[in-house]
């Protein structure tokens, strides 16, 4: 029996012409950066066939999540029903090709569906690549072996991206910029610097966290630069979520026009303390031109006044800085 199964494995690296009607597939993979995952092999059309081996290429930005002691953390799939034996060999000093070997004591063939789970770890900076399985053989239990064409599949490492949302508001008045956050998976800490053009002033203490960040503990410091360093982090290394990240509030000047900004120097941190930077987002404030047959300017509404509105009718108790009709007149309080 010893003899027979030798036999076998030794087969696999022959040539031989035609293959059967089995084949291998790998289903595309997407990860965000510094999430875990899985490739998966899986087989179809399985006939008869007991043995098998390949090597297979891990993509750009990914790494192996186990370690030699226990393959790698690779496990058999549906197909394999845990009557094959598993073998994993690396190929190179990074782990990045391996030599996979299947095979069964008692001359088990495979079933279809899923052959092998390889756990991984996107370790990229984001962007699609493509990678093989090659090699490619399959034995029978008479120790007959196949050899079958190279198998291609595409991986994605997502990138984790800021974006701060577009704001209209009148002379004067405040608004909030939301700051965004997509494929925020793995990520726990995050920080940048805030700059803004003249034209309007930030209110630096109003800087408050949103849905995507709730767990989190935000700080903002001054730079002498007039800029702001803004830090997010979590003690108990909570991740972030998809959606908005923190607000930014805005004091609009009296004129018209686009109030420029920018969140620089972003870099985000997994729970593994793995820094990755991330690219500089623009931050855009319209400020809409001031009203015209305006008909009094005030520095402040005197108590003997009889209503105040705003520009959609709403009545008023306490103006501050804006356009509003007061007695029957457009009136802008500074």
């Amino acid at each position: 029996m010893k003899q027979r199964i030798q036999s076998t494995l030794f087969a696999l690296l022959a040539t031989v012409c035609l293959a059967y009607a089995q084949q291998l597939s790998v289903e595309p993979v997407c990860l965000t950066t510094g999430a875990e995952g899985e490739i998966v092999v899986s087989v179809s059309d399985a006939k008869a066939m007991s043995a098998m081996q390949f090597c297979i290429t891990l993509p750009d930005g990914f790494e192996l999540k186990g370690n030699s002691n226990d393959n790698y953390g690779i496990t058999p799939g549906v197909a394999v029903k845990n009557r094959h034996t598993l073998s994993v060999q690396p190929l190179d000093e990074q782990n990045k090709t391996l030599l996979v070997v299947l095979y069964s004591m008692h001359f088990n063939p495979f079933g279809n569906g899923e052959l092998l789970h390889i756990p991984v770890v996107a370790t990229g900076e984001g962007g699609k690549s493509s990678s093989t399985l090659y090699n490619i053989r399959m034995a029978d239990k008479d120790a007959k072996s196949y050899e079958y064409e190279r198998v291609e599949y595409t991986a994605e490492v997502k990138f984790p991206e800021l974006k701060a949302e577009p704001v209209s508001i009148e002379p004067g008045a405040k608004g909030n910029v939301a700051v965004n956050i997509s494929n925020a998976a793995a990520m726990t800490a995050l920080q940048f610097c805030l700059s803004l053009s003249s034209g309007a002033t930030l209110d630096s203490e109003g800087i408050a966290l949103a849905a995507a960040a709730n767990n989190h503990i935000l700080n903002v410091q001054p730079l002498a630069s007039g800029d702001y360093l803004v830090v997010l982090y979590n003690l108990y290394k909570a991740t972030f979520r998809d959606g908005t990240l923190l607000t930014i509030p805005v004091v609009a000047g009296e004129d018209g026009g686009t109030i420029t900004g920018s969140l620089y120097n972003v870099r985000m941190s997994t729970v593994d303390a793995v820094s990755y930077k991330c690219k500089e987002v623009s931050l855009d404030v319209t400020v809409n031109t001031p009203v015209t047959g305006i008909e009094d300017v005030l520095d402040e509404v005197s108590d003997d006044v009889k209503g105040i509105y705003d520009l959609q009718g709403k009545k008023v108790a306490n103006p501050t800085k804006g356009i509003y009709i007061v007695d029957g007149k457009k009136v802008l309080v500074k």
